[in-house]
C-alpha cells in the first residue's frame, strides 16, 4: 500500500483500510511465555543454529526498512489487542492505523506483551484517545467481546489462515495476497550448473492481447530450456488473475526473488530445495538428487526467466521439470497460488 500511495496511479484511486481480526494462535495463554524460546522450539525444533539464522535474516530485512527487531519478550494471546483495534476503528482509519503501528512497534522492537493493559493503553495514547476512556475500555473486558469473536469466526470462514491478509475490492474484481515469508530447506553440498538468464522481448507490462493461449505458449518458450545443456517440460494453466493485476503481482514476486537471490539470501547456505512465498503465491524449486544444491544464481536466473514470461503475457500456474543433459540432474519448479489447483 505504501508503494501504491507513492506511485503515479495513486491519485486516481481512493481507498480506505479497514482492519479485521485474525489470530494465528488463539490457544495461546494470556500470561504468555518467552518469545525467543517459543519461536526456537515451535518453529525450529529447538535448534539454536536455525533460530540464529532466522534472527540474522530478519534483522537484515528489518534494517533495510528502518526496523530494529528485538526477538526477546513475551508471546501471548492477542485477543484483547484485536478488541481494542475493532473498538476504536469506528472513530476513523487513521486512529486504527496508529494503534496497529504502536502495537507492532511495542511487540517487535521493545519486548512488550502483545495485549497487556499497559501495551494497549500506550497504543491508545499514541492514537490520541482519552486516557480515562481507554482505561475503562481496556479494563472492561466484556465490551466488544462478542463482536470481536464474531469477526474472528468470519475471517476463519473466509479462508484466512495467515498474517497479514489484504482484501482489495476493485470494481467487480476481488483478489487477495499476503505478507512476505521465505524459507529454505534441506542443506547439502554440491551445486547445479547455472542457467543462462533470459532476455526480455518487452520491457514494460502491457494489456493482454486477445489470444491468451497463443501468448502464454510464446511466453513460456523462454523457460522450456534454461540455456545450453538444459531441456525441459512445462505443464501450465492460463491466467489465474486478470492480466493487468496478475502481471503486477507476479512481476513483483519474481523481481523480489531476483533481488534477494543476488543479495540478502547469498549470506545463507545454498540448499537442495527452496520454498519462497509471498502469501498465497508460492514458488517451489527442488532437485531430485538430495546430494546436489541449487545455487542462488540458479534461483535468480530462473526468476528472471519467469519475469520475462510474465512480461510477455503469462500469468498462470505451472509445474515444470528441467534436465541438465550432461550431468543428468533434474530440477523441478512449481508455482502455486493458495486456493487454485496446480496444473496436471
Amino acid at each position: 500500500l505504501r508503494h501504491f500511495r507513492s506511485s503515479q496511479s495513486s491519485h486516481r484511486v481512493i481507498f480506505t483500510v479497514k482492519y479485521l481480526p485474525y489470530q494465528l494462535y488463539p490457544e495461546a495463554s494470556k500470561e504468555g511465555e518467552d518469545k525467543y524460546e517459543w519461536y526456537k522450539n515451535t518453529k525450529y525444533d529447538g535448534s539454536d543454529g536455525k533460530m540464529q539464522q532466522y534472527t540474522k535474516l530478519m534483522s537484515t530485512y528489518g534494517k533495510q526498512v528502518g526496523i530494529d527487531f528485538d526477538f526477546h519478550g513475551t508471546v501471548a494471546n492477542t485477543f484483547n489487542a484485536h478488541r481494542l483495534i475493532q473498538h476504536y476503528q469506528e472513530i476513523g482509519p487513521e486512529v486504527a492505523d496508529t494503534i496497529v503501528n504502536s502495537l507492532y512497534a511495542q511487540y517487535f522492537t521493545r519486548r512488550a506483551h502483545p495485549s497487556a493493559p499497559e501495551t494497549l493503553l500506550e497504543a491508545a495514547k499514541a492514537a490520541g484517545i482519552d486516557r480515562s476512556a481507554a482505561e475503562a475500555f481496556v479494563n472492561g473486558e466484556y465490551e466488544g467481546l462478542q463482536e470481536t469473536k464474531m469477526l474472528l469466526r468470519e475471517q476463519a470462514s473466509n479462508g484466512v489462515d495467515s498474517l497479514s491478509s489484504i482484501f482489495a475490492f476493485l470494481l467487480a474484481i476481488e483478489f487477495f495476497f499476503f505478507a512476505a515469508e521465505a524459507s529454505v530447506l534441506d542443506q547439502t553440498n554440491n551445486r547445479l550448473p547455472r542457467p543462462r538468464p533470459a532476455s526480455a522481448e518487452l520491457t514494460e507490462i502491457r494489456e493482454l492481447p486477445a489470444d491468451l493461449e497463443v501468448l502464454s505458449s510464446r511466453a513460456l518458450r523462454n523457460i522450456n530450456a534454461l540455456g545450453p545443456g538444459w531441456t525441459g517440460h512445462i505443464i501450465y494453466t492460463n491466467a489465474v488473475y486478470p492480466y493487468s493485476i496478475g502481471a503486477q503481482i507476479l512481476g513483483g514476486f519474481y523481481q523480489n526473488i531476483m533481488k534477494s537471490a543476488s543479495g540478502i539470501w547469498t549470506a545463507l547456505p545454498q540448499v537442495n530445495s527452496y520454498m519462497v512465498s509471498i502469501g498465497t503465491i508460492r514458488l517451489l524449486l527442488w532437485c531430485n538428487d538430495h546430494n546436489v544444491n541449487i545455487t542462488w544464481a540458479f534461483v535468480h536466473d530462473f526468476a528472471a526467466r519467469m519475469l520475462t514470461a510474465t512480461q510477455l503475457g503469462f500469468v498462470g500456474l505451472f509445474d515444470a521439470s528441467f534436465v541438465h543433459i550432461v550431468s543428468g540432474m533434474m530440477v523441478h519448479a512449481q508455482l502455486i497460488i493458495r486456493g487454485k489447483s496446480p496444473p496436471s
